[in-house]
């Protein structure tokens, strides 16, 4: 395994930012994405994959019931650990990280970055606010206090926008809360089951649509409160810093600016309270951000981001959401394709440093010249031509 190293990432700095907003934004992708083998191609084909998940491996299997590299690729088909959410959540943030190190090794960087709950972990650290393995341990720490809460409850999308859902909230005070405002037309609500299953009948009487989710655990809502005061005391233990690139709260929807924003008390309030993903997009794309890479195991972030905002500005910049894997698509063939993507936009890519494969072999061009002669028929051999 690769030596643990608790440096911080370093993308850069805020002031490197250029005039006109941000180059590129980084989505981190939530609880939900994650599945068995997700990143299996990258972590047998590509040296700095691997390493980086090696690495996490290393620091978060002492607090884990099993190794985590034996619960994401499983050799069982089986095998549905990963769905478990003391599991999921630090296997997303390895994967996430790990993605984050590829990208970097093709000097593509984010300028922002912005997670959805269980990603905001990612986020976090990417933006220099804790190490690896603070963020690993606190990660971890997070999944198995939830995992050892007794009650399921229920969570549920609604497909409406968040001023039209509220007011069914109030008749199920501190039994259904807020969990989520994803867009403009979309919220999650999490609670206890009946409850929620109370508010959707009501909706559907409404002709509001509405999708209820297949989850563990009513995440964002009072019945995580068992939990927050034991996971603020751990969280306190760790130190925090001030972001080095711009990075958007959850919380707030705005970029946090002070170290002192973001101690324990915030990842207790972030048990609790609902993802502001919609005011996060739409305050990156006040700022001139206009290009967003998804480094998740799945589109899920892209997909809710393209209906927070215009597809294009006022000034004709056209606003591009890309992904970096998909368990419907090869894992290399897929970030290949964004990668080409990023530098058809005016992106810096270093292809051999994306390569960074043991096995993969680089083709080149021929070396001879073109000669570049023009062979246009002449007008008396057109009859050979049927003309």
């Amino acid at each position: 395994h690769a030596v643990v190293s608790s440096d911080r990432v370093r993308f850069g700095s805020k002031s490197a930012q250029t005039s006109d907003g941000f180059g590129l934004t980084f989505l981190c992708t939530g609880q939900g994405s994650q599945y068995p083998q997700m990143g299996r191609k990258l972590f047998e084909t590509q040296t700095v994959f691997r390493r980086a998940l090696e690495q996490c491996a290393d620091i978060v299997d002492p607090y884990l019931e099993a190794p985590l590299l034996s619960v994401m690729y499983p050799g069982d088909a089986e095998d549905s650990r990963i769905h478990q959410t003391a599991f999921a959540q630090p296997a997303l943030f390895a994967l996430e990280y790990a993605m984050a190190m590829l990208w970097r090794e093709a000097g593509v960087k984010p300028e922002a970055v912005i997670g959805h709950s269980v990603g905001e972990f990612v986020a976090a650290h990417l933006a220099g606010v804790f190490d690896l393995e603070s963020g690993l341990r606190l990660i971890a720490e997070r999944g198995r206090l939830m995992q050892s809460l007794g009650e399921p409850g229920g969570m549920a999308v609604i497909f409406a926008p968040e001023d039209e859902v509220t007011p069914h909230l109030a008749a199920h005070k501190n039994r259904v809360v807020l969990a989520a405002v994803n867009g403009p037309n979309q919220v999650v609500i999490s609670g206890y089951r009946d409850a929620v299953a109370d508010i959707v009948g009501l909706l559907d009487e409404d002709g509001v649509m509405s999708h209820v989710l297949q989850v563990s655990h009513a995440f964002h809502s009072p019945l995580m409160k068992p939990i927050v005061h034991e996971f603020e005391q751990f969280a306190a233990q760790f130190e925090y810093f001030e972001p080095e690139i711009t990075w958007i709260s959850n919380l707030t929807g705005k970029a946090v600016e002070k170290a002192s924003d973001v101690g324990a008390g915030y990842w207790a309030r972030h048990i609790l309270e609902p993802v502001r993903f919609f005011a996060g997009v739409t305050s990156l794309w006040e700022q001139g951000a206009r290009q967003f890479l998804e480094i998740g195991p799945a589109p899920v972030l892209s997909n809710l981001a393209k209906r927070c905002v215009p597809k294009r500005s006022e000034d004709g910049r056209v606003t591009s959401f890309l992904t970096s894997i998909d368990a419907e698509l090869d894992d290399w063939s897929s970030l290949l394709n964004t990668a080409a993507k990023l530098y058809c936009d005016g992106a810096t890519v270093d292809w051999q440093g994306l390569d960074g494969s043991e096995s993969g072999v680089l083709l080149r061009l021929p070396t001879y010249s073109f000669e570049r002669t023009r062979h246009w028929p002449k007008a008396a051999d057109m009859k050979s031509f049927g003309g």
